[in-house]
């Protein structure tokens, strides 16, 4: 949970996910759909299906219990470098080292490397320079207390050098160049891509929901029928096009507005309706047809979630 996510925000869902799933074996048994809506709200949803695929390939091969060597973990979906050595340093007390971000910095700057924290081939650069350090007698205390000098006194801007522990070895510090590492590189704008989304209600008032496929972004959640629209397309006749696509003929059509919503490398914006629709189709696998009241069951995502809120006068942006 702590991959890009902070630890005053994982804190909550960390502690209701192990009051659910307390074990290896229990987590491995239960469905996906409630691993995902235990995550909700988290993001990077291929995170919690790669601990749900984990766990099941740990259950079945290693009797329940995490391998302890980083070489057997990162066969395991979801665990890179930097997972595998935090785990095997800080759970059995390997030897490896575990370069995140924060520690990236700071070898960047001790050793006044040219380095991008966000550059995953500059994190396996860092890896040889963490290993020469790593203490073999305490290896978990080791990373984490580098960790967490990158995270509070290695800062990205306005390190506090003068209280830092090693300062008297830092290369940019006796350089006078702290400042110069580790190397930023300018973040690109994220495009905006623009959207429609029907909020297709039919005669008994329920909401068609569908399932995203499993793979690929916010895979295995659920959300209103929607995709992106075309430069030259008008939003309304793109929106009743899609519901054909489900089967479902129009009655009427109503604009609820626009919501906006920002993922890691773009945006989008949604021009959202609601299209009262006949649809001789029931439930499936990957759709439901739900009463706004029972949609809180799924798992939803986030641009979902806002969308609906249209439906109740909320105006979420």
């Amino acid at each position: 949970m702590l991959q890009q996510t902070r630890v005053d925000q994982a804190r909550p869902y960390f502690e209701r996910f192990m009051a659910s799933f307390p074990t290896v074996s229990v987590l491995a048994s239960e469905e996906l759909d409630a691993v995902l809506k235990h995550w909700e709200g988290l993001g990077y949803y291929s995170r919690a299906r790669n601990i749900h695929a984990a766990a099941n390939i740990v259950r079945e091969h290693y009797g329940g219990y995490l391998p302890d060597d980083p070489d057997s973990l990162r066969q395991l979906p979801g665990i890179g470098p930097y997972t595998a050595g935090a785990i095997s340093s800080i759970a059995f007390g390997r030897p490896v080292p575990a370069v995140d971000g924060n520690v990236v910095r700071v070898l960047s700057r001790l050793f006044m490397v040219d380095m991008d924290t966000r550059s995953s081939r500059d994190r396996r650069d860092a890896e040889p320079l963490a290993n020469r350090l790593v203490d073999p007698q305490r290896p978990g205390d080791f990373n984490q207390s580098l960790m967490e000098l990158g995270a509070t006194i290695c800062t990205p801007y306005t390190p506090a050098c003068s209280r830092c522990p090693i300062q008297s070895s830092c290369m940019a510090y006796r350089s006078e160049r702290v400042d110069d590492f580790p190397v930023r590189v300018e973040r690109k704008r994220a495009p905006i891509v623009n959207h429609i989304a029907a909020l297709a209600i039919n005669g008994n008032g329920k909401i068609l929901m569908v399932r995203r496929p499993t793979e690929g972004l916010l895979g295995g959640l659920w959300e209103v029928p929607q995709e992106s629209l075309a430069d030259e397309a008008r939003p309304e006749e793109a929106a009743v096009l899609m519901m054909q696509k489900y089967d479902c003929t129009r009655v009427r059509t109503a604009d609820l507005g626009m919501v906006r919503h920002a993922y890691s490398h773009f945006k989008v914006s949604a021009t959202v309706f609601r299209i009262d629709v006949d649809c001789p189709h029931g439930d499936s696998e990957t759709r439901k047809w739900m009463l706004p009241e029972q949609i809180d069951e799924l798992a939803t995502t986030g641009i979902t979630k806002k969308m609906l809120g249209l439906l109740t006068g909320e105006h979420p942006q």
